[in-house]
């Protein structure tokens, strides 16, 4: 059994303890205290991630609106006992960024927008869970990306969700102002290769 297992099973872990982790080759974040790893992800997924990542982060930088934020960016969203996300893509607008106190540790408080890429490995609990915390946490515009069924989920707190198809269009609302992205350049054209 590995130090890291070995630690969850006797007592619950805090964010700065998951930071002074020694690197593995796993991913992980902090689920109420305990260490959950994130298995590293296939091609399709980097593939999305990637082009919709580019997009923002050319829009944003344009316009000095903030920073988007790669996958691994550390967010404690929930403090005794710890709770730390890592969305797939992440923006923090220009209000929020000027409250990060050291730029090498994790962000905490919730980003602007997070953005989470569902992996073939994600179950559907596994997904309602991380909505919930973002929620929770005060993330005011999420965007769930299903590339099996081509379609974008939009939540805000206190709405009706929002599921976008490939014709439809993604919208940077009140968020990221006058970002607008069709689906279609995130999830068209992806390779089809198998196996």
């Amino acid at each position: 059994m590995s130090a890291v297992l070995e630690i969850t099973a006797k007592r619950l872990l805090t964010a700065e303890e998951v930071f002074a982790m020694p690197n593995s080759k796993f991913g992980v974040e902090l689920v109420k205290g305990e260490l959950i790893r994130k298995m590293p992800t296939g091609i399709l997924h980097g593939i999305i991630v990637a082009r919709l990542a580019a997009a923002l982060s050319v829009f944003v930088r344009q316009r000095k609106l903030g920073e988007v934020l790669g996958a691994e960016t550390g967010f404690k969203l929930q403090l005794n006992p710890d709770t730390l996300r890592a969305p797939d893509i992440s923006f923090l607008g220009s209000e929020k960024f000027l409250q990060v106190k050291n730029i090498n540790k994790f962000f905490s408080g919730a980003p602007d927008l997070a953005i989470e890429v569902i992996s073939p490995s994600e179950t559907f609990q596994d997904v309602q869970e991380k909505i919930e915390e973002y929620l929770e946490a005060g993330v005011p515009l999420i965007w769930i990306i299903r590339p099996k069924q081509m379609t974008v989920t939009v939540y805000r707190p206190n709405r009706e969700l929002k599921v976008l198809h490939e014709a439809d269009e993604l919208d940077g609302e009140d968020i990221i102002p006058g970002f607008h992205c069709l689906i279609e350049e995130i999830l068209g054209d992806l390779p089809q290769v198998s196996e």
